[in-house]
């Protein structure tokens, strides 16, 4: 099992330094690569891993004499990044689209390690190649071999990504009750049996309002002084601003790692199932993408997802097209459609009334895979059926045929 703990650095101001140049040293090499490897496309060439690594090895000792004192792991790793970016743009995984070139403000890391054995750990503290022993603020939580170490720089603050791999085997299959999990904005998520996982609030809002105080002194400046002309006044309000996202992303995971650790170890779960969420047409919604992004629907599904294999929970993905909102979990009987303003699920068949999150979740604890999966097939995107018997028309005439009986049911 390989496992990673990403633990905050207490680099001094030299080590800072160093760091910080080792992230411009891969920054440059992968650069190097990219520029060559384009041009390799446009004269009908497609340069391997090995051509880049041996064309950029033959001019870094001109060009780049500055780079004698750092660590050439750090080139290497680049480069072998920047294979790995190209293979999956070529087989378009995960949607890569190309590379495109690194740039300092969008954020500093590099690959500090040559395979195993090449970085240690001591109790507090990480020992880096070219920069020596630097202070952790909190010691390693696996115990195994180091395979990987990964420094980054986020919101102002040195860390370094330690992956382990421990010897231990993968678990096997738990047994359990099956858990369907509803995700929102409102309550972050909604268990199956009724149990809810609200969003921070309190704490988030207030370093929200600080957010809001910083942006608008920056905003202020740039009217007062333009935008061009910087300032170490304007760039310190920078660095205060990514501080407080920081902060705002620490309060998040902070509620993730806790309700996902306590679904996964405090519970007799064997199967969790959530739904398919298109988190990135979300955040197009102009009224709601803030509230998105404040949730992070895709960080709890993704830690969610790790620490399910971990202890043997099977973790599942309802189809997207599947219409566990507008199901009732009672009868099974489907609306055409339900506004986002309707809290409560009525199901006029059967006069079942439910909180539509917790409507939704039963749901996916019902949710069959083979079954989603053979209706999926007869219908298009939009979930109409594409077959000439089987017209949109279809549900419409049979809800007109049924409206006589849901209206005596509701006037009952």
């Amino acid at each position: 099992m390989v496992k990673t703990h990403k633990i905050a650095l207490k680099a001094t101001c030299e080590q800072a330094k160093l760091l910080s140049q080792h992230c411009g040293y891969a920054r440059v090499a992968y650069n190097h690569g990219l520029a060559s490897f384009k041009a390799g496309l446009e004269a009908d060439e497609w340069k391997s891993l090995y051509t880049l690594k041996r064309e950029f090895n033959a001019v870094k000792k001109a060009e780049y004499d500055w780079r004698a004192e750092l660590s050439q792991y750090a080139s290497k790793n680049a480069i072998h990044h920047l294979d790995r970016a190209i293979k999956n743009w070529k087989n378009k995984k995960l949607s890569a689209g190309f590379s495109k070139y690194h740039k300092r403000q969008y954020g500093q890391s590099y690959q500090a390690d040559n395979g195993k054995g090449t970085v240690k750990v001591s109790e507090n503290a990480v020992r880096l190649p070219k920069i020596g022993w630097v202070k952790m603020r909190e010691s390693l939580r696996f115990e195994g071999e180091i395979v990987q170490a990964t420094i980054t720089k986020s919101y102002g603050r040195w860390y370094v990504c330690l992956t382990v791999e421990t010897g231990e085997d993968l678990p096997e299959k738990r047994e359990g009750e099956t858990i369907g999990i509803d995700m929102g904005i409102k309550t972050l998520a909604t268990y199956s049996d009724g149990t809810t996982v609200e969003n921070p609030k309190g704490s988030m809002d207030h370093q929200y309002r600080k957010l809001g105080r910083v942006d608008k002194a920056i905003a202020r400046s740039k009217k007062v002084h333009g935008k061009t002309n910087n300032s170490k006044r304007r760039q310190k309000q920078y660095e205060q601003r990514q501080r407080i996202y920081g902060r705002i992303a620490n309060i998040r995971d902070d509620v993730h790692h806790k309700a996902t650790s306590a679904l996964v170890k405090a519970r007799s779960v064997g199967k969790v199932i959530v739904e398919s969420l298109n988190v990135a047409g979300m955040r197009r919604n102009k009224h709601l993408s803030r509230a998105f992004h404040r949730a992070g629907l895709s960080g709890f599904l993704r830690m969610l997802e790790y620490k399910c294999g971990w202890h043997g929970v099977v973790f599942e993905k309802a189809d997207r097209w599947f219409a566990s909102t507008k199901t009732c979990s009672g009868c099974g009987e489907k609306k055409v459609a339900m506004d986002l303003s309707q809290r409560e699920y009525v199901c006029m068949a059967c006069g079942l009334v439910i909180d539509r999150d917790l409507n939704a979740a039963k749901n996916l604890a019902q949710y069959d895979q083979q079954d989603a999966a053979s209706s999926a097939e007869s219908k298009n995107g939009r979930g109409g059926a594409i077959s000439p018997a089987g017209t949109e028309a279809e549900p419409m005439k049979r809800l007109l045929e049924s409206l006589p009986q849901q209206l005596s049911h509701a006037f009952a």
